[in-house]
């Protein structure tokens, strides 16, 4: 008899790719064996659990029970063709439930311990890795245990049916989208967008776009409900109890992105000074691609700034520049939502939606007003467009791809990195077992991918070619020598620089101030530790189930934190928020992933108390989080920004007081003094952005010997310059203003006006 054996089994499901499929025998041969189907219970691929007729039921929970509460609590919303699994059903049955309280007594325990373990990497005098590593090697093996034992039920991915749809194009209109997009790029020169070339653009996108777009066949319900509306009827609002949950969602994370906006961070930086020169060039007709100026910046935030000041009225200052990027971060959110709820159910994506909305990293990221959130906005996208568009075989989801990867080489530097994530979400997808169709259909949608990308890249390829020193020098001088040699070997400090990017979720997540709190962990207490625990859950389930998706969440961690290590000439600046940011999407689906299948281990045989008491532990664990972010962002981010920042907002108040009583502006100057305050801040705040205060005190012979009212602002420590107007105004005198910060406290000297000198 060729029966295969064990070894062969093992090896068929290691290297599905590799070895023929063998399936263990059931149905007629085990029922001979002694063994009957249980109608009630099954596995998740439907497949019945056999059981012997002498072996008496142990205490486990009925799957119909559990379906009908999934069904209950969240009700299939993916479009029609999507078909989600039941709930992820382990070999083992849920033998580790306590069969008295049915509670998931291993999970609940991995989740305190990593809790525990979390809270000893807190900043502070006792703070110490060791006994935060033991707590968590114990968490991680308990996790671990509790999902072999069934513990902890993650759901499974939903599956989506395959659409196989034909390999065509059409053939005159990409022919046209290629030779328009060849014009344009000549159109390009000069680092300027114009109306001309802009128009070209557009034109060669869309006939690309057509010439690749299948259309879909009408559904016949579709059809049915065309017909039906087109009979008067009245209107109906119907609100589900699942709309009141995501709206409440909405209500708490808008909160935290858009709460005190305008004073949290409150002092602008040279940064900021340089991204609103670059608006103001725009508004002059200088159009550019690219913005070489401070080592050189995508355009996007500045164009997005430069439309809400000319068309919604708001000023142009450190407001425009955080509502700009403050909506960026916030708009990642539904893709977050999007992806959790598409790739498993409603309550995964309202997890992550929830804990990544009110969380400290992302929001004090989104708030700094540079262009970092278009990093995690872009991601989002991507990966929702990506991921459906991969398990659906649909084009034209590749196509939404390739448009927002073009899009996304105008938000931030850190976006180049998102071609790599794409190529790495194929790969892993056809190294796993696919039918020959539906890799044929993924490879060609992803040349299509580029093809559609690559002509959104045409103006910045365009300076690339013309000026590529500009456009690579903030990329090269990270990586390479061009700014300042190596510190060290190339190999140890990238290895180095991926240890410490790894651990900014846990231990320490940098020293740049101006966007995070240095020196503390990236995620608070509970999502820390729900993360920690998802890492070696998904990483077992993939050794177990084979699931690409698992994979490729892993691997595209490190990727995503690649802007970050990358920084080998200055390791001091790995890790940091915003360089990472696109990794807070997996990160945020993970955490998701997790509590719900925590919360799914919670069983329904408990009855009704079963559903309240998963969403109380879930709704528990989102308000501890937001309560442990409330007080990053709004107590600790503030206060030590406010320390950090130099205070140019208080002057500029001094500044405007004295042009509204005493004196006129051009006869306002701050005396320069190294590290002191950027005296162009100053100028923007109070609403003369072309006039530059700084005044060195070698030149103040040159000051004009005119009748008005004087004001010189000046740094305690600079005794050279307070002499110096001493000596030149007599009749001056010094008066010291008392900051909100005790440290930032500055000299006002007042020169009254006279006559006729």
């Amino acid at each position: 008899m060729d029966e295969p054996s064990v070894l062969d089994y093992l090896k068929s499901k290691i290297a599905p790719w590799k070895y023929p499929k063998i399936e263990i025998p059931q149905g007629e041969m085990l029922q001979d064996e002694g063994f009957h189907p249980e109608v009630s219970r099954s596995y998740p691929d439907g497949a019945p659990i056999y059981q012997r007729d002498d072996t008496p039921e142990p205490g486990v929970i009925d799957l119909e029970d559990i379906d009908a509460l999934i069904q209950q609590e969240m009700p299939a919303t993916v479009e029609p063709e999507p078909a989600h699994t039941p709930i992820d059903q382990p070999t083992l049955e849920t033998a580790a439930t306590d069969p008295k309280t049915g509670l998931p007594w291993l999970a609940l325990g991995a989740l305190v311990l990593a809790i525990f373990a979390q809270y000893n990497l807190e900043p502070g005098s006792e703070r110490s890795w060791i006994p935060a590593l033991v707590l968590y090697i114990c968490a991680l093996g308990l996790g671990i245990w509790a999902y072999i034992r069934g513990n902890w039920r993650l759901a499974p991915y939903s599956k989506i049916a395959f659409k196989e749809q034909p390999v065509t194009i059409r053939t005159y209109p990409l022919l046209a989208g290629i030779i328009i997009g060849v014009i344009s790029f000549g159109m390009f020169s000069g680092n300027r967008f114009t109306t001309t070339n802009l128009l070209l653009l557009i034109l060669s996108l869309g006939f690309l776009v057509w010439g690749f777009w299948i259309p879909e066949e009408r559904s016949s319900t579709k059809t049915e409900r065309r017909e039906s509306n087109k009979q008067p009827s009245q209107w109906t609002l119907n609100i589900s109890a699942w709309t009141v949950v995501l709206l409440l969602a909405i209500t708490l994370v808008a909160f935290f992105r858009f709460f005190r906006l305008d004073q949290v961070p409150l002092e602008m930086n040279s940064d900021h000074a340089e991204k609103i020169l670059d608006v103001m060039r725009i508004l002059e007709g200088q159009t550019m691609i690219f913005f070489p100026t401070n080592g050189g910046r995508e355009a996007l935030q500045f164009y997005l700034v430069a439309a809400i000041y000319k068309f919604f009225n708001v000023g142009l200052d450190f407001l425009a520049l955080k509502i700009v990027t403050t909506l960026a971060g916030f708009l990642s959110l539904p893709f977050i939502y999007l992806l959790g709820k598409d790739l498993a159910n409603k309550r995964v994506g309202l997890l992550a939606l929830l804990f990544a909305g009110v969380a400290y990293w992302p929001n004090v990221v989104s708030r700094a007003g540079m262009r970092l959130p278009f990093y995690m906005m872009f991601t989002a996208a991507i990966l929702y467009f990506l991921l459906k568009g991969i398990r659906s075989g649909k084009r034209k989801y590749f196509i939404l791809t390739g448009v927002t990867l073009g899009l996304s080489f105008y938000g931030y530097s850190a976006d180049r990195i998102l071609p790599v994530l794409i190529l790495a979400a194929v790969v892993i997808f056809l190294i796993h077992k696919q039918t020959k169709q539906h890799r044929k259909q993924v490879i060609v949608s992803t040349i299509i991918l580029v093809i559609i990308a690559s002509v959104m890249f045409l103006p910045m390829l365009r300076y690339m070619v013309e000026d590529p020193n500009s456009f690579l020098f903030r990329t090269l001088s990270r990586m390479g020598s061009l700014e300042r040699p190596l510190p060290g070997p190339a190999w140890q400090i990238f290895l180095n620089n991926l240890g410490k990017a790894l651990a900014m979720f846990f231990w320490d997540n940098g020293e740049i101030w101006p966007v995070s709190i240095p020196h503390r962990p990236a995620l608070d207490i509970v999502s820390g530790a729900l993360f920690g625990l998802s890492i070696p859950v998904l990483f077992v389930r993939y050794l177990r189930k084979r699931t690409w998706l698992d994979l490729f969440w892993l691997i595209s961690i490190p990727i995503l934190l690649l802007p970050s290590i990358m920084s080998l000439a200055f390791p001091a600046e790995n890790p940091n928020l915003y360089r990472t940011s696109g990794v807070l999407i997996p990160v945020f689906l993970m955490i998701g992933i997790t509590l719900d299948g925590l919360m799914n281990s919670i069983p329904s045989r408990l009855g009704s108390i079963g559903p309240k008491l998963a969403w109380g532990l879930g709704i528990s664990l989102v308000l501890l989080s937001a309560m442990f972010s409330y007080r990053l962002v709004f107590v600790q981010y503030y206060n030590q920004y406010k320390l950090s920042a130099w205070n140019s907002s208080e002057m500029a108040q001094v500044v405007q007081d004295f042009t509204q009583t005493a004196g006129k502006v051009d006869n306002v100057w701050v005396m320069a003094y190294p590290h002191w305050v950027d005296t162009r801040l100053i100028a923007m705040i109070t609403g003369y952005p072309d006039r530059n205060f700084v005044l060195f005190s070698e030149d103040l012979a040159a000051v004009p010997n005119d009748t008005g009212a004087k004001l010189f602002l000046i740094k305690p420590e600079d005794d050279t310059s307070i002499s110096l107007l001493l000596e030149k105004y007599p009749d001056g005198w010094l008066e010291e203003y008392t900051s909100e910060v005790m440290t930032k406290n500055f000299l006002m000297f007042f020169v009254p006006p006279t006559t006729n000198q």
